[in-house]
Parts: structure tokens; sequence; C-alpha cells
């Protein structure tokens, strides 16, 4: 996975020249940050926000928070993570409609109780996102699909997931 992370993020700044790194193209009217939620977290009774800003040539470089609590009875479990990614626009403008891909990373941490017992697991969590993006002035949807890896505390375990957030271009 690290070496799929390297493959994404390696030809992104290899390939940016040193003006791009202050991206402040004339063609996106100064638009600087895609603020997004993830629309799924709402309904999961958490939250989901990320913040990309563009780094060059239909990439962005992102920082991404969540926090999920849940409760079953005498079950309760909240996950916090914090986390980077980067996303290959491939019509080469990330605040246009397109298809996007990229590699993301996460620090974990979960606290789950049973009645009096509790444990705090930790773990990074390591995956890719695509999808397509649809913009309207500065509103803007992902639809797509991740594909996660959790290390933690015990066996490495996966999940594909369904992609769906709403944002907001600063």
């Amino acid at each position: 996975m690290i070496v799929f992370t390297i493959g994404f993020v390696t030809p992104a700044f290899a390939s940016m020249d040193l003006d791009q790194l202050s991206y402040h193209a004339a063609n996106e009217a100064g638009k600087t940050a895609n603020v997004r939620l993830d629309a799924f977290s709402i309904l999961e009774r958490g939250y989901s926000l990320a913040v990309d800003a563009p780094v060059g040539h239909g990439w962005t470089f992102g920082l991404s928070f969540f926090h999920y609590p849940q409760s079953y009875g005498l079950f309760n479990f909240t996950v916090n993570a914090i986390g980077i990614n980067t996303m290959k626009f491939f019509n080469g403008k990330p605040f246009r409609s397109g298809w996007y891909a990229g590699p993301l990373a996460y620090y974990v941490q979960g606290e789950k109780s049973v009645e009096e017992l509790g444990t705090t697991p930790v773990g990074m969590e390591l995956g890719a996102r695509g999808g397509y993006q649809w913009m309207w002035n500065r509103f803007n949807i992902q639809l797509g699909a991740e594909g996660l890896f959790l290390r933690g505390l015990g066996p490495v375990s996966g999940a594909i997931q369904g992609d769906v957030n709403l944002g907001y271009v600063l």
C-alpha cells in the first residue's frame, strides 16, 4: 500500500513547477480550497470533514477529520481520525467537473466499551478513493468509492465503501 501511495504522490510533486506551489490559476478565479462533508457520516450521527487545496497540474492535497460515535444498547463505540489525501483530477482542473482518484492515509483512534470494560485501539488506515465530481459554480458533489485497509492492534482489516461528499469551494 505504501508503494501504491508513493506511486500516486511522487509524480504529482515531481512534475510541479515551484510557481505551482502557490497555485492561483487565472482560470480558477481565485478558488483556493474545497471544503467537503461526507453525507453518509451525517446519516451515521457523526461527521467527516475534508479540506483540499490545489497544488498544480490537476492535483490537490488535503486534510481530513472524522468522528463517529455509535451506541447499541450496552455497547458504545467512538472512532476519531485525522488524515491526509491527495487526488489527481484527470481533466487537469480540480475545481471543474470530472473524474478523480488518489491515495489517503488516516491515523485512527477508537474507544469501545461494553458495560464497564473498555479498550482504546489505535491504528493506521491506508487506502484509495476515486469517482466523479460535479461542479456548479462553487458547490460540488463527489460520488465515488473508497478502498481502505486498517492496521491496528489486531489483524489487518479492509473495506470498500461508497463515498458521497457535498462540497463548497472557497
